[in-house]
């Protein structure tokens, strides 16, 4: 166990074991690339398997992880559908789990290096985990959402021994690059700054012109008692969400919630004084609403209009549109969720506090066209957040091949 070995030791023989794995990749005929997925929804490796895909010298394999964490339900809903989700992409895709026998299965040997969708390893399966296969294959991190926009960042991930286990961890830009220095244990050279690889593709959709406009709402999961991050307004703004499409017939409303909210509902009932089933029985409905929980919501993003949202990621990814942003804030926990670096981000935003601050976002932003923060907005998201924009793959292989091959490939934005 690590607890009982002193911590640099313990990583010096973890960087001494990558070393050697490395040289022997150099010469490896084909290099087994494993990725290990929970959720597609929160899938960040498309662009990378395409540029893989463009040398022999790589094989892809996608293992589908079960987080152990969650009911025995949203396991295999979600384990089925992000299987058949990416069986539709990809060659090499493969269950972890069998439910009729209840086994796990090692994977270590099938891989040379892994590629990590999840940081946490008490979600998952001891096979599964940073601590384990960082013992035997290289293993690579792309966080999921901006890094250190949010204080949890740094004491729910930054700082946590998985993180200076990672033989690379590639992030978004300079301030994730920075923020995740902040963990006294990680080897700077071990972090770069590649681009956000989950929004490589979003140029490829192109908005449909429409005389309506639409809206996507999207509440997150952190209803319960998150010490660390308070971020969600469902519990309050519930009713009001399925108010909006009557007040406003001529806009189209979109909820797309995070993934977890209706788990998080499901395992406390007292919450919330309704049911999923009866919620999504209600937008069905009402004419201009719908709801969305596909994978890939790149194209809705490009179709709607402006977003209302209090979730994590989205704060960086909308701005991948040039859409106006409602981000929805609780008065009791705010000012201390946020980073300097999230507040920094915020001020291009516009905030709620309460219902008559949403509805005056749709009066004036939406409807009235009135977006005084449009200019401001936009030049900060060219500037500081689409750093590589629809490269960060091809940055993030390019780098890989110069570490194990020693290649240095050229027109790729790598910062010093």
């Amino acid at each position: 166990m690590i607890m009982d070995i002193e911590l640099n030791t313990y990583l010096r023989n973890t960087a001494i074991r990558y070393t050697k794995i490395k040289e022997r990749l150099k010469t490896q005929e084909v290099i087994r690339v494993g990725i290990l997925v929970i959720d597609d929804k929160v899938f960040p490796y498309h662009s990378v398997i395409e540029e893989l895909a463009k040398d022999s010298r790589f094989c892809v394999y996608i293992f589908v992880v079960p987080m152990i964490t969650k009911s025995l339900e949203w396991i295999s809903e979600t384990m089925q559908r992000t299987f058949l989700n990416l069986k539709e992409k990809y060659a090499n895709v493969f269950c972890v789990y069998d439910f009729d026998k209840k086994e796990y299965y090692e994977i270590s040997h099938l891989m040379d290096i892994a590629l990590f969708c999840n940081v946490y390893d008490v979600g998952v399966h001891p096979y599964y985990r940073v601590v384990n296969l960082s013992q035997k294959v290289l293993c690579v991190y792309v966080p999921y959402g901006f890094t250190g926009m949010l204080n949890y960042d740094f004491k729910g991930i930054i700082l946590c021994l998985e993180y200076a286990l990672f033989w690379r961890i590639y992030v978004e830009n300079q301030k994730g690059l920075q923020a995740t220095l902040q963990n006294p244990n990680i080897n700077p050279n071990n972090v770069v700054a590649v681009g956000y690889t989950k929004m490589d593709t979003i140029t490829r959709y192109h908005k449909i012109p429409s005389k309506r406009k639409k809206v996507i709402i999207s509440p997150h999961h952190t209803m319960t008692d998150w010490k660390e991050l308070q971020l969600s307004n469902f519990l309050t703004y519930s009713e009001f969400f399925l108010e909006l499409p009557k007040l406003y017939p001529q806009i189209d409303f979109i909820f797309r919630p995070h993934p977890l909210v209706f788990e998080v509902l499901d395992k406390n009932p007292s919450l919330w004084n309704d049911t999923k089933e009866n919620y999504l029985k209600k937008i069905e409905a009402i004419p201009n609403m719908s709801y969305h929980n596909a994978d890939d919501y790149l194209d809705l993003f490009v179709q709607s209009d402006a977003l209302i949202h209090d979730c994590g990621s989205y704060i960086a990814e909308y701005l991948y549109t040039d859409n106006p942003v409602c981000y929805m804030l609780r008065k009791d926990t705010y000012q201390h969720t946020f980073s300097s670096y999230g507040f920094e981000v915020l001020s291009h935003l516009y905030l709620a506090f309460c219902k008559e601050n949403i509805l005056a976002f749709i009066d004036e932003v939406v409807i009235g066209g009135k977006d005084t923060l449009c200019a401001k907005r936009i030049n900060f998201a060219k500037e500081h957040i689409r750093f590589n924009l629809s490269s960060a793959g091809a940055a993030l292989v390019e780098n890989l091949k110069e570490e194990i091959f020693g290649e240095r490939g050229g027109g790729i934005n790598l910062p010093l």
